[in-house]
């Protein structure tokens, strides 16, 4: 799967630099199959409210399992 852990890191720094960020995601090992290699993800308004990225003091420490869990959210 195209999408990692560091993805996800970089989608938030994305996200607190440009709020409608979009991450483009190209999978090397789907197109030697022929597959479509190219994903897009984006931080949903559920994410970004169950993360609390609007706030600055919160930043990273409110990304755990729990938190994803209880919201219901997945990739």
């Amino acid at each position: 799967m195209a999408f990692s852990k560091d993805n996800l890191f970089d989608l938030i720094n994305a996200y607190r630099n440009f709020r409608n960020s979009v991450m483009i995601v190209y999978d090397v090992n789907k197109s030697r199959y022929g597959l479509n290699p190219l994903k897009c993800f984006r931080l949903s308004e559920k994410a970004v409210s169950a993360l609390s990225l609007n706030d600055t003091r919160t930043f990273l420490r409110n990304l755990v399992q729990e938190k994803i869990r209880e919201h219901e959210l997945d990739i």
